[in-house]
This record gives structure tokens, C-alpha cells and sequence, in this order.
């Protein structure tokens, strides 16, 4: 029987790394899994952060998503850490994001 590998993409991380954030309100979690969904699904649709890994843009998308959402208990380093992205690619996929997200705003 042959296997097929699908490659890993950001909507199969997103949920996982979310929780794995422990952030203890359950509504947040929502709020912050729904929030980091809808960024990165208009990313997707223009192909922005093609060229990055799914762990790269997923931790990205969460540091982006919680300042978007005014969640203290998330920061670049505790995210870093936790899913070994270092701060320097969480930083430039942020600065992507906001880059999109601006353009997109006009």
C-alpha cells in the first residue's frame, strides 16, 4: 500500500499551536484561533509567505493576530520558545503580514 504525504500547511497548525499557548480563557483561544484563520486565509488567496515554512508563518500569524487582539500573554519570545521558530523569522513574517495587511487596508 502506498503512502500519501500531503504537505503540512498553517491550517493544520493553527488550532494545535493556539492551544498550546494555554492562554486559560476559552474565548480568547477562539477569538485568537478565528482571528489568525481569517489572516492567513487572505494570505493564502495572494500568495504571500509562499516561500516560509508552515511553523514560520503559523507562529507569525499568532504574535500578529494577539497584538491585533490585545493579548499580553503572547510574545515573540514565548512563542519563539515554545514552537522553536527563532524571533528573527517571527519578525520578518510579522513584518510581512503588517506590510499586506496596510496594502490591503488602502
Amino acid at each position: 500500500k502506498d503512502f500519501i504525504f500531503e504537505a503540512t500547511e498553517c491550517s493544520h497548525l493553527i488550532k494545535r499551536y493556539v492551544h498550546s499557548l494555554k492562554l486559560g480563557d476559552k474565548g480568547m483561544t477562539q477569538r485568537l484561533i478565528h482571528k489568525v484563520s481569517d489572516i492567513n486565509d487572505k494570505l493564502k488567496e495572494n500568495g504571500v509567505l509562499e516561500c516560509k515554512t508552515p511553523s514560520a508563518i503559523t507562529t507569525g500569524l499568532i504574535v500578529y493576530a494577539a497584538k491585533e487582539l490585545n493579548i499580553k500573554d503572547v510574545t515573540k519570545n514565548n512563542v519563539s520558545a515554545l514552537f522553536n521558530v527563532s524571533v528573527v523569522t517571527i519578525n520578518k513574517v510579522v513584518k510581512i503580514i503588517d506590510e499586506f495587511i496596510s496594502t490591503e487596508a488602502k
